[in-house]
């Protein structure tokens, strides 16, 4: 008799919990297949259809042929890169005689592989490089520093870093920043001027955005106020033990020495996952350039997000926008493969090579 309601029992135990587990994953399941998987789907579908809003035409892979003959979106060219190489070469003939170095050739490969690449392709990747190069190691430098400050300053920028800021509201108010007439930035230069006493006719001022130059480091350098990461930095130094600095000190370590032995080894899980997630987040550039500069000067920050938006939404080539953006996931899903392969995230676990033989000479 016990044995049946016990039996009894549990059969009722496992079926709450069948139902609460799914009663409380089945929400965030519907909204990423709604909003997450739903839309990937029609828009590879749309990708191969000549779509209207009154009626769409399946048209194969025409789509996606378009995209890649098209000399701004196009991921590479082998006939662009052979035309840029052979052109660096004739030049280099004609201004002095003799064909190019070996060495030379090498550099003028090199060229020719980037510009083979199409407008917005090159555009993207300059992009990247310069945010990872110009924003990324920059907060994790000033958490290192501020760890070595007081804890009530420590506090104080934790509370900075913890204060809402609308991306959008600061980009458009870093536009007019920009802005060659009456920006903030021209109007300082113009004070220095006036301080140094150079006259008007002399006085030569930036052109921002309108600098073709320029305009990418204006879209990249928003991103040294506004990266949030930096809390997560000191979120994590203020987890390392004292102790080991402690003994460090002791053992006559300096301050360098304790940030190369203690501290960055500590923060290495993390500085390789934001690092993903930068590389990730860079790639995929659009609100800058919507705001700021709508792809110009001419084409210099015409990137492959906002070329999408453009096709789509300012050229109603909706399938063919769907196609490039559909290339431009498959890219961004390769890459992030091939940080989860070749970037580990911690090799502090006794599974490395090096490790498992001293662990096997030990024994």
């Amino acid at each position: 008799m016990s044995d049946d309601i016990v039996t009894h029992s549990d059969k009722n135990y496992k079926l709450r919990m069948f139902l609460f587990r799914w009663g409380v994953s089945l929400p965030g399941l519907v909204a990423q297949v709604v909003f997450g998987w739903l839309p990937l789907i029609i828009g590879i579908l749309v990708s191969f259809q000549e779509f209207h809003m009154e009626k769409s035409q399946w048209n194969g892979l025409d789509n996606y042929k378009a995209v890649l003959s098209d000399p701004n979106s196009a991921p590479f060219s082998i006939k662009m890169a052979k035309s840029f190489y052979s052109g660096e070469v004739k030049n280099y003939q004609e201004e002095n005689g003799v064909a190019p170095s070996p060495p030379v050739k090498i550099i003028y490969g090199i060229e020719s592989i980037y510009n083979g690449m199409g407008v917005i392709w090159r555009n993207t990747l300059f992009y990247v490089f310069l945010s990872l190069g110009l924003t990324f190691l920059v907060p994790v430098i000033v958490s290192i520093l501020l760890t070595e400050m007081s804890p009530g300053l420590i506090r104080i920028m934790m509370i900075l870093w913890f204060i809402p800021v609308s991306g959008m509201s600061s980009l458009i108010i870093l536009k007019y920043f920009y802005n060659v007439d009456y920006g903030l930035l021209n109007g300082i230069i113009a004070q220095v001027y006036d301080l140094l006493g150079r006259p008007e006719a002399e006085r030569i001022y930036p052109r921002w955005l309108n600098s073709p130059n320029l305009v990418m480091f204006c879209l990249v350098l928003p991103g040294l106020v506004m990266f949030s990461p930096g809390l997560i930095y000191i979120t994590a130094l203020q987890g390392i033990p004292q102790d080991l600095y402690d003994a460090a000190e002791i053992d006559g370590c300096g301050f360098v020495q304790k940030i190369w032995h203690i501290t960055l080894p500590r923060l290495r899980p993390i500085i390789v996952t934001m690092f993903m997630l930068a590389v990730l987040h860079s790639f995929q550039v659009m609100n800058e350039v919507l705001i700021m500069t709508q792809g110009g000067p001419g084409d210099r920050t015409l990137v492959v997000g906002y070329y999408i938006y453009k096709m789509t939404f300012d050229y109603l080539e909706i399938g063919k926008g769907n196609a490039l953006a559909v290339i431009y996931f498959c890219f961004l899903m390769f890459l992030t493969i091939l940080q989860r392969v070749y970037i580990k995230e911690d090799k502090d676990k006794g599974e490395d090579k090096k490790t498992l033989k001293l662990i096997k000479e030990g024994n």
